[in-house]
């Protein structure tokens, strides 16, 4: 997940929610539905405010 969030330039929780409800249901979509996803709305959020210098 996060090297799609890196790869697609993602900048908001929703987008990977979506994403992953659509094309990753059977993988991803429980993750991000059941567990505790702080790790990736913290890295996301730090992408949307601080950018990413390490592409």
């Amino acid at each position: 997940m996060q090297d799609w969030i890196d790869e697609t330039g993602c900048t908001e929780f929703h987008e990977l929610a979506r994403y992953a409800r659509n094309e990753r249901f059977d993988d991803w979509y429980d993750v991000i539905a059941t567990q505790s996803t702080v790790f990736l709305n913290a890295y996301i959020r730090s992408k949307r405010h601080g950018g990413d210098h390490n592409e």
